[in-house]
């Protein structure tokens, strides 16, 4: 009996690698008439604003303010990240006279990339993602990001390499 493939997970970090894995992932949707989700996972914003500054925020915020002011930047990140994942799928789709017909179904959330992605993929039946393979050294052809997936997912994997 072959599995039914009716949702497909695409994790995406909006990349052009990732735009590879996500041609496969709208020409697999349209094959199997399933639900495309798109998936991106940011990085939370305490840990992000504070690597890019080297500033520590806690010291002089109390927790509502940083709460306050790192729930307005996400917010307003997933606003930004809807729209690219949007133009990005657009320009794809509108590549291909077949594609019309896709249900796509876009997620944005926080947190660490593996964690996030394979807690999604629970509720699907494959996971897409791209890679880069920057060397021919055993590890670093796969991302580690794509290497945690492959280990903890509990659906299928397919990684697509540009």
């Amino acid at each position: 009996m072959l599995p039914e493939i009716s949702k497909i997970l695409l994790a995406t970090d909006l990349s052009e690698d990732a735009g590879v894995a996500m041609r496969y992932a709208i020409s697999m949707a349209e094959k199997y008439n399933a639900e495309l989700t798109l998936l991106h996972v940011l990085p939370t914003m305490k840990d992000q604003v504070y690597l890019n500054s080297g500033f520590d925020f806690t010291a002089v915020y109390d927790d509502n303010t940083l709460k306050a002011l790192l729930d307005a930047g996400a917010e307003k990140a997933k606003e930004t990240v809807v729209k690219l994942m949007h133009k990005q799928c657009t320009d794809l789709i509108e590549g291909s006279q077949e594609c019309s017909n896709i249900a796509l179904k876009p997620i944005i959330t926080t947190g660490n990339a593996v964690k996030e992605i394979t807690d999604h993929a629970k509720n699907c039946d494959l996971v897409i993602m791209g890679t880069r393979g920057h060397s021919k050294l055993g590890g670093i052809l796969v991302g580690s990001v794509a290497q945690g997936v492959i280990a903890k997912s509990p659906t299928p994997v397919l990684i697509v390499r540009s």
